[in-house]
């Protein structure tokens, strides 16, 4: 009988071809299709590729690859982007805000990113978006409108509520007690209330054309307009109880700020109102000049000053004023202490005015400082401890003495040497030394002893430093 391996050896085989097979106890015939069915044929894929069925019918498996968002290692699938997938809004995954740290989905070059609310509007600016035309009632802006959403306004309806509002804008009053120069950011469209006789100065940089303000002049006397201001009639006071406009302007002619002047009900002008006006300290010290000014209108009348122990009668001897323009300014001198009050007089026009009670006091006690010891002859240049002494009279006019050195019997040393207290003398005068050190330059020199407020003070005769 032949053997396997003594026939001859097929070069291929066919579905049909037969096999030898036992079976049942006894050998049958099998053909190569009926053996092979329900086997799995040799896979032959690609790396990284899944074996699946994508064609439709039956088959035998095919290569499917994997795509973005999935990776196959280590004979693992896994996905390297987010997962699940979002479902459709429902009560239960619907929110109505996002945090800064809240991710929002996004695709940037083709693929599926995240990025976080906050960085996803830092990217939003004004200069990335698109110039707009000229404006128009149509145009719109976002608006919070009773809630964190946003929602759109016209211009034109931005308008309609301004205007409405507008009725109701209440201008600034603003109220000046002394000279003032304009300016747009305290005086613009203000009305301005004089309380004070005083000056107003405009400097037309600081205001602007088209700057206007009305001026009440609500005190004793003249408010004056001062340089920088055009008057049309040249009259510079507002007298009392009076109201003017200012305005600034920039045209062919240049800058102004103007004035028209004093005006009647009529439009025309009207005489300047004739009145004086003065101011005054409340206190004063007998020998010591007393400072007085005030107005006075018409501008540049003669105005006389005194002093008088009565505020109703009025003095007899006066003492000229310096006038300038509209106004003035004096000094009296009262010679005994008491109640006083300052008057000022305009005889041309026939008014006066009468400042507050003036309390005069009595002067205090003379104050002396005198050299007991003072540096004489000749010294050389640096030379130090050069004693000196000086009395104080009386003792407790002030707290100390200092000594100096000055190169004039005139002017003050600009250098101080504080003395100290040697003994307070019967008499009550203290007693007071030092040691000075002389200057370092050559020339002739004066010693100085002053009370240390420097209400006294006396100089040595002259000394030689070389």
């Amino acid at each position: 009988m032949p053997t396997l391996s003594s026939l001859p050896l097929a070069t291929a085989t066919a579905p049909t071809d037969l096999l030898l097979v036992e079976q049942s106890g006894g050998t049958n015939a099998v053909t190569v299709d009926t053996l092979l069915t329900g086997t799995q044929p040799a896979i032959m894929a690609p790396s990284g590729t899944l074996l699946g069925r994508i064609s439709l019918g039956a088959g035998g498996p095919e290569t499917i690859s994997v795509g973005t968002g999935l990776q196959l290692a280590a004979g693992t699938l896994s996905a390297t982007g987010a997962t699940g997938t979002l479902a459709a809004p429902s009560s239960a995954n619907t929110v109505t805000t996002l945090a800064d740290t809240d991710y929002v989905a996004a695709s940037q070059v083709g693929a599926e990113v995240w990025i976080t609310r906050a960085n996803m509007l830092d990217g939003e600016t004004v200069a990335t978006l698109a110039a707009a035309a000229a404006a128009s009632d149509t145009d719109a802006l976002a608006v919070d409108q009773g809630g964190p959403a946003l929602v759109r306004q016209s211009f034109s309806a931005v308008w309609s509520y301004v205007s409405a509002k507008l009725p109701s804008v209440i201008r600034r009053v603003v109220e000046l007690t002394a000279t003032t120069v304009l300016d747009a950011s305290t005086h613009n469209d203000a009305i301005l209330v004089c309380s004070q006789p005083l000056t107003l100065f405009a400097n037309f940089v600081n205001m602007g054309s088209g700057f206007t303000c009305d001026v009440l002049n609500l005190s004793s006397g003249n408010v004056t307009m001062g340089s920088g201001i055009t008057v049309g009639n040249g009259n510079t006071a507002l007298p009392p109880q009076a109201s003017a406009q200012l305005q600034a302007v920039a045209y062919s002619g240049g800058d102004i700020v103007f004035w028209p002047g004093p005006a009647t009900s009529g439009g025309g002008t009207t005489p300047v109102t004739a009145a004086v006006t003065i101011a005054a300290p409340g206190s004063a010290t007998v020998g010591t000049a007393l400072s007085l000014t005030g107005t006075v209108a018409p501008s540049g009348d003669a105005v006389g000053v005194a002093l008088s122990t009565s505020g109703t009668t009025a003095p007899t001897s006066l003492t000229g004023a310096t006038v300038s323009g509209g106004g003035w300014s004096a000094s009296v001198t009262p010679s005994a202490a008491g109640t006083y009050f300052a008057w000022a007089m305009d005889a041309a026009a026939g008014t006066h005015a009468v400042s507050g009670a003036i309390a005069v006091a009595a002067a205090g006690p003379t104050v002396t400082v005198s050299f007991v010891t003072a540096p004489s002859g000749s010294y050389t240049e640096g030379q130090g401890s050069v004693g000196v002494n000086a009395t104080l009279d009386p003792g407790t006019a002030a707290s100390g003495v200092n000594f100096g050195i000055s190169s004039s019997a005139t002017a003050a040393p600009t250098s101080w040497g504080a003395a100290t207290l040697i003994n307070t003398q019967s008499n009550g005068d203290t007693f007071w030394g030092a040691f000075l050190t002389m200057p370092g330059a050559a020339g002739t020199y004066f010693a100085w002893a002053e009370t240390a407020d420097g209400a006294a003070h006396t100089v040595s005769a002259a000394f030689t430093v070389s």
